[in-house]
């Protein structure tokens, strides 16, 4: 295989950033000039693992493959080759793949499955594990005889594919290939040699015999039953004695993700982190004093005793001036009503309330203008000078009050007085354009499933999935719970139901409240009883699917389980 040191093969060295992995504009011109074939050789090198569905495979794409298995020692393969009437595969093609397969044995196995289209076949999908889990990426195109040559190289990418990516993969593989006929079995090699483009009832005939063989195959390895669970979305391969069998993805670096992790990770994919962007934020109407103008200092300190001083000055009276940043401040209460906690300053926002959190921030912003409009005397926003300057002579009265309550009437107050309406007048202008609450800053996450001495995903996963199942329940008993919001009740519940909670069934239902005050109970006994992150998603999962009544009992089993075991009760204690 082509190295990093081969000067033919520099231009095509995988660059691992970014989610389309290739091809990078920048190697596009190389490529077709001193093409590499395969294009995604580099994306192989070192790989543990190769899975997938090769379209078109033939002789030069078999070359590459026994390529591959010779310079690669720790690579192995499982792939199932697609034919179709007439397509470039021939048997000559399935004999040579049968016997590398006799030769590398363990490192590969493959399958064959037909298309009856004589024009249209599928892509080429192979997934790559890499050599860390982050590492792993996706090859797809439409190319026959996995790109080898020019005239069949087509159209095709490489892309990084993150654990659920692979997962989804992994579980669409494991069904085709139950469907499919392993090479060995009794014709499967015999691929009847067809030809476009005229076509004949003996072809036909021979493509039908071909199929039934294949068939025969299939039902000759009943073991081969894919079982796929109607809640998980998991797929299984079931033995004849109705027990699972050994999964052929499993030795090629690939780690299975486990059901409650894919169930968050998608729970993730469903919504946004948001944090509040401070430098957006347009400043308080009123302005900030220096105290040593009336003879004090801002900050003091003598020995283990400290003091800190701070003062500001308004041309906007004072209880005008706590209406307006009632409103500016709206955003965060908006912000913890309609997000879930991940972490401490963390919240993350579902994509399905994203259009009424910026109504609820328009309102916000509306009523901040309302107010601070109403503080300067009109409906309209009136000469920013003018009013500025109308405020004068009131500001030096307070000014003057507050120095001589702080004995030191003499105290200049002409250069407080000018550097205060100045900066008023900057910060009203300010208010003019934009909003006067701050942007937000939006990030997509995905769920990692890395875990070591040091560090899990799962205590954040907890987290959120506490928030999830708390809010609607919350939101329909508390009588508070929609303090400072303009939407009802229901369209938030909606909104923020990321997680097909059944209790958002039916918002309506008798005895509703009753029943969200009990599942209330059982989620806080699950934060106190239970100490390990990933039981405790599994046990909120209970609640969010309905099951909270099954709670009580995985409750009293863990408890048995630490009486049982002191170590075991060590880790469930909080």
């Amino acid at each position: 295989m082509a190295t990093k040191g081969d000067r033919s093969s520099e231009h095509a060295v995988l660059e691992l950033s970014g989610q389309y992995i290739w091809p990078d504009a920048r190697h596009l011109l190389n490529e077709l000039l001193e093409p590499v074939l395969p294009v995604f050789r580099h994306a192989i090198a070192g790989a543990r693992g190769l899975f997938g569905v090769v379209s078109g495979l033939h002789d030069s794409g078999i070359d590459f493959l026994e390529e591959c298995l010779s310079n690669e020692d720790a690579l192995s393969l499982r792939l199932v080759i697609a034919v179709w009437p007439a397509c470039p595969t021939t048997s000559s093609d399935l004999h040579r793949l049968l016997a590398l397969q006799e030769r590398f044995r363990e490192r590969l196995q493959i399958r064959v499955q037909t298309s009856n289209s004589v024009l249209d076949h599928g892509l080429t999908i192979l997934c790559v594990s890499g050599a860390k889990p982050k590492d792993a990426c996706l090859i797809l195109g439409k190319m026959n005889d996995l790109g080898t040559n020019l005239a069949e190289m087509g159209e095709g990418g490489v892309l990084r594919a993150d654990a659920i990516t692979v997962e989804a993969f992994h579980r669409r593989f494991l069904w085709r290939w139950s469907q499919s006929a392993d090479l060995n079995a009794p014709g499967a090699a015999e691929l009847p040699a067809l030809s476009l483009p005229e076509g004949s009832r003996e072809a036909a005939a021979l493509w039908a015999d071909y199929n039934r063989a294949l068939a025969r195959g299939v039902q000759a390895t009943p073991d081969l039953r894919a079982h796929v669970d109607p809640e998980t979305g998991e797929v299984t391969l079931i033995g004849e004695d109705g027990q699972p069998v050994e999964d052929p993805i499993a030795e090629l670096g690939f780690a299975k993700m486990d059901p409650i992790a894919m169930w968050v990770a998608n729970l993730y994919e469903g919504g946004q982190l948001v944090s509040i962007d401070k430098t957006s934020r347009i400043p308080p109407v009123d302005v900030p004093v220096d105290p040593a103008a009336f003879g004090d200092r801002s900050d003091m300190s003598r020995g283990d005793v400290s003091r800190k001083v701070s003062m500001r000055a308004s041309v906007i009276k004072e209880a005008d001036l706590k209406e307006i940043e009632k409103h500016r401040s709206m955003v965060r209460t908006i912000l913890n009503r309609l997000s879930f906690s991940l972490a401490d300053g963390l919240g993350w926002v579902p994509d399905t309330a994203r259009a009424l959190l910026s109504t609820e921030l328009q309102n916000a912003d509306a009523a901040g203008r309302a107010a601070l409009l109403k503080a300067m005397g009109g409906g309209t926003l009136p000469d920013i000078n003018a009013f500025v300057e109308s405020r004068k002579s009131d500001l030096t009265k307070s000014l003057k009050e507050m120095a001589s309550a702080l004995g030191v009437p003499d105290a200049d107050i002409s250069g407080i007085l000018e550097a205060t309406l100045s900066e008023a007048k900057r910060r009203l202008e300010r208010t003019k354009g934009g909003s006067l609450l701050p942007t937000l800053s939006w990030t997509r996450i995905s769920f990692s499933a890395d875990e070591d001495e040091h560090a899990s995903p799962w205590g954040q996963a907890a987290t959120f999935l506490f928030a999830i199942a708390r809010f609607p329940r919350k939101a329909m008993t508390d009588g508070f719970f929609m303090r400072g919001l303009s939407c009802n009740v229901f369209d938030l519940v909606e909104a923020m139901n990321v997680a097909d909670d059944d209790i958002c069934r039916d918002l309506r239902a008798r005895n509703l409240s009753e029943r969200c005050r009990a599942e209330l109970g059982l989620i806080d006994r699950v934060a106190r009883e239970v100490a390990d992150p990933k039981m405790r998603c599994r046990l909120l999962r209970l609640v969010l699917e309905g099951r909270a009544k099954e709670i009580d009992g995985e409750l009293k089993k863990l408890a048995e389980a630490s009486t049982a075991d002191p170590t075991n009760e060590n880790k469930n204690a909080e």
